[in-house]
């Protein structure tokens, strides 16, 4: 929330990622990919942005992109996030950072594994 870089959550916290994207002018805008495994290599989830969509574009330069969870999904263990840049079809990989970020998560109450099941329960009438 105060915007302040941090390797430790606790599940349920808001939670940012900001990225720089750069390509030579005239680039045709690529997609970013973003891959979250835990510790064992397992994906966990995965997202994927064209960033024509934003309205990104090479002849503006560096150009920052955002990416927000209200409320981190996961309830404990350490995870790797990779980013990838691709073409629009997403076939050509163009970059990727293997552990672009490492980060822990710790359990914020009860929760137990790796993702927070946030439902609700509720009895029934006969």
């Amino acid at each position: 929330e105060e915007g302040a870089e941090r390797l430790q959550f606790l599940s349920g916290e808001p939670f940012a990622l900001r990225v720089a994207v750069a390509a030579h002018d005239g680039a045709t805008p690529p997609r970013l990919q973003l891959e979250l495994r835990d510790d064992a290599g397992t994906l966990v989830a995965g997202e994927a942005v064209d960033l024509a969509a934003l309205g990104w574009s090479a002849s503006n330069g560096q150009q920052g992109i955002r990416f927000e969870i209200g409320s981190l999904p996961l309830a404990d263990g350490r995870f790797h996030l990779r980013l990838g840049l691709t073409d629009e079809t997403g076939e050509r990989l163009y970059h990727q950072l293997d552990d672009a970020l490492v980060f822990v998560v710790y359990p914020g109450g009860e929760e137990r594994g790796v993702v927070r099941f946030a439902g609700s329960w509720t009895l029934e009438e006969k």
